[in-house]
């Protein structure tokens, strides 16, 4: 059986049953508790209540436990979870029943239909089965009638029973046994799909029905982060991880693309939303009439910017995008061809390369031009190192004929870099930002000297990140997440962070190698669009996923109080998805490519081979440095047993290492258990088969035939024995 029509159509299936929350529909608030704290707080505005909104969750939560206790089966009632807050309360009855009106009206405004369900309810119809829908709930049936219908889902003829009214749970075992009892049906001529594999799957299994997972409408761990950082904010939470499912949901109706939604939503769109309100509102602060986002990485800040600006009252501020690279800025601190633009070369133009055949490309130069020259012969005798690249710009520039030329070129592209940064309006008198996600603030520092060369003011920087250099940024530096320079923000920030948040901000357009004339003004000449491993389709996905967070986060915006903090739980989320990827996410980014030279880029991880065992048994070495070598995606790219081999093998060798370096420079007790406990859990996701989520959810499959027929076929997972309908 090979599609979801096909188990429908199985011999004997006389029913298609669904669960209802996270299945077919969900909350845009994320966990239940929240919609809890939201009711509190219209209570409280409404005069009904005079406890804060965080006090009104917990004793919601509290309430509904104690009532649960004086059940022995079937889930408790709404009417008895108040009933319990009112032994505190004693409030009158029509106070009460406004309470839970209240509260099934907040219930109400934030509930959604998971894009997609409605198909797999419509093919049981269209098969011919019978449809009922299952539900563990203390919300009363009628209201989850109500819902069902509007959504469409439910239809005259179907039933509906839900757990409070029937007496009866899917968690304790006894309400499978009454919907077959009321349909008068045998469990195998059932199909039960939902999302809890304890409830939906297990219990329903007990009693002979062919159950099935639906993970999709379920918090993913990305999600789950989210949820955990914002119980412990109270008021000032948001709601991120409903947001991040939702918009997850919305950008991949089918499942088919699952991780790119997974990762623009529940990933990029907390940090890279947040990032730009606060940008906002210290424009905001700062009275900045203009923000330039830099290329590339200031593409989709910019975009985001644009959702966010309405909400913060940040209209007034103008957004511009400024053309640039490498290549285009780079002239300005080469130009002197001193000993500064040597070490300037070496530190940030070819700190990549161990060939000279790039470094000349890196200065304009083709390497048949060069091979004439008696240079090759010098550079192949010498040590490649820093000292060695450094010598072939200063050979270059000292030569009798080659010397002019590269000044020359040099010189002409700083003109016309000062030209642009003219026509883009930066030699004006007016306050104004420029925009980045960071790290160091070489580039910036390149831009700003040359913006107060052409005669406009010193910039304002901001950067999500900034790390620490040996030299202080020239330019006044803001960075929102961490500032290593100024000693503030976060302070464990990994070394992989930036390679991460850079492929979140892959956009869709190429670098710019050059300026050119076109009507009387520059306009940027751009490479072929890099996307940095996505596949086109997926970045459509990802980006869609990515600015629907953004717009429903905007809706939640409060420009008249203090953005939440949230950095910490940010941070977690990269490391998260670095450390302990999954099966699919290991696929899907190991395709990062990292820019190692013009002539030659690498990705960022590949399943490890017998040969990295045997280099890494003799030469304690893996295929590349950390962070340009994904160690943890490899792992989960590898086979059993290298994966195992390696990954203990590894994670000994760095304890070792540890510990050698704990008896040179000793460190606490705690440090050092703190170490051991670290690796003891890396040891053990070392030996563990990494998750292969495919397809959470439902995919549609099209081929030539199937789409002919007009037909629509849809992928389940199966959770547990790993067997997947597609």
């Amino acid at each position: 059986m090979n599609s979801w029509t096909d188990h429908l159509d199985a011999a004997g299936i006389k029913l298609a049953s669904f669960d209802v929350f996270d299945t077919l529909i969900s909350r845009k608030c994320g966990a239940p508790e929240t919609i809890f704290r939201m009711a509190g707080q219209k209570l409280r505005d409404r005069g009904l209540l005079d406890l804060s909104a965080r006090l009104f969750e917990q004793m919601r939560v509290r309430a509904e436990r104690q009532a649960r206790q004086h059940r022995a089966l079937g889930e408790v009632s709404l009417v008895e979870i108040y009933a319990e807050l009112n032994r505190f309360w004693l409030v009158p009855e029509r106070t009460l029943r406004e309470m839970i009106d209240c509260e099934l009206q907040t219930e109400r405004e934030n509930l959604f239909a998971i894009p997609g369900a409605l198909a797999l309810v419509q093919q049981a119809r269209r098969a011919g089965k019978r449809v009922a829908f299952i539900s563990d709930m203390y919300l009363p049936q009628e209201f989850l009638h109500e819902v069902l219908v509007e959504f469409n889902f439910l239809r005259p003829g179907d039933q509906l029973y839900v757990s409070n009214h029937c007496a009866a749970s899917k968690a304790k075992g006894t309400l499978f046994p009454k919907v077959l009892q009321q349909e008068k049906l045998r469990g195998d001529e059932v199909l039960h799909l939902g999302d809890s594999f304890e409830c939906d799957v297990q219990r329903a299994r007990e009693q002979g029905i062919r159950a099935w997972q639906l993970t999709r409408g379920s918090l993913n761990r990305f999600e789950a982060i989210l949820v955990r950082a914002e119980a412990e904010m109270g008021e000032e939470a948001r709601g991120l991880a409903g947001l991040a499912r939702q918009a997850r949901l919305q950008a991949d109706e089918t499942g088919g693309q699952f991780v790119a939604a997974r990762l623009g939503a529940s990933l990029a769109g907390p940090i890279l939303s947040a990032y730009a309100e606060w940008l906002l509102r210290a424009a905001l602060k700062r009275q900045l009439q203009r923000l330039y986002f830099l290329a590339r990485d200031g593409e989709v800040l910019m975009r985001l910017c644009e959702v966010l600006a309405p909400a913060l009252g940040a209209t007034g501020i103008e957004l511009r995008y400024l053309y640039g690279s490498r290549e285009v800025w780079s002239p300005v601190a080469l130009a002197p061809l001193d000993e500064a633009a040597a070490n300037f070369f070496v530190s940030q133009i070819a700190w990549n390369t161990s060939a000279w055949e790039d470094c000349v490309e890196y200065l304009g130069f083709s390497v048949e031009e060069i091979q004439r020259t008696r240079f090759p012969g010098k550079w192949v005798l010498t040590p490649r190192d820093a000292a060695w690249k450094k010598q072939i710009l200063l050979d270059l520039a000292a030569d009798a004929e080659l010397g002019p030329a590269l000044k020359r070129r040099l010189q002409s592209k700083v003109a016309l870099a000062g030209r642009y940064l003219r026509e883009q309006g930066l030699a004006e008198t007016f306050s104004y930002g420029l925009v980045d996600c960071g790290w160091s603030g070489t580039w910036t520092d390149i831009i700003g000297g040359l913006i107060t060369a052409q005669g406009g003011l010193e910039p304002l920087v901001f950067f999500l990140g900034r790390r620490q250099r040996s030299v202080p940024s020239r330019c006044e530096t803001l960075a929102w997440m961490f500032d290593h320079q100024a000693g503030c923000g976060l302070k464990n920030i990994p070394d992989f962070f930036h390679l991460v948040v850079e492929f979140l901000l892959t956009t869709n357009h190429g670098r710019t190698v050059a300026l050119e004339e076109s009507g009387g003004r520059l306009c940027p000449t751009l490479a072929p669009v890099d996307w940095q491993g996505f596949a086109p389709e997926d970045w459509q996905v990802f980006r869609s996923a990515l600015l629907g967070f953004a717009s429903a986060y905007a809706q939640q915006v409060q420009p008249d109080r203090q953005m939440p903090d949230l950095r910490a739980a940010l941070n977690e989320l990269v490391i998260l998805f670095w450390e302990q990827p999954t099966l699919e996410e290991a696929r899907f980014f190991a395709a990062h490519t990292v820019d190692q030279t013009r002539r030659k880029q690498k990705t960022l991880a590949r399943p490890y081979r017998w040969a990295d065992a045997w280099r890494l048994a003799w030469r304690w070495t893996l295929p590349g440095h950390s962070p340009f070598w994904w160690h943890e995606g490899a792992l989960a790219l590898s086979s059993s047993t290298l994966r195992k081999g390696i990954g203990l093998t590894w994670e000994f060798r760095e304890l070792m290492r540890i510990l050698r370096n704990h008896d040179n420079h000793p460190r606490k007790i705690s440090d050092l258990a703190s170490v051991l406990l670290t690796s003891a859990r890396r040891l053990k996701r070392a030996c563990v088969t990494p998750r292969e989520e495919r397809l959470p959810g439902f995919q549609r499959h099209t081929n030539v035939a199937a789409v002919s027929a007009g037909n629509c076929r849809w992928s389940v997972v199966r959770n547990g024995t790993g067997e997947t309908i597609s």
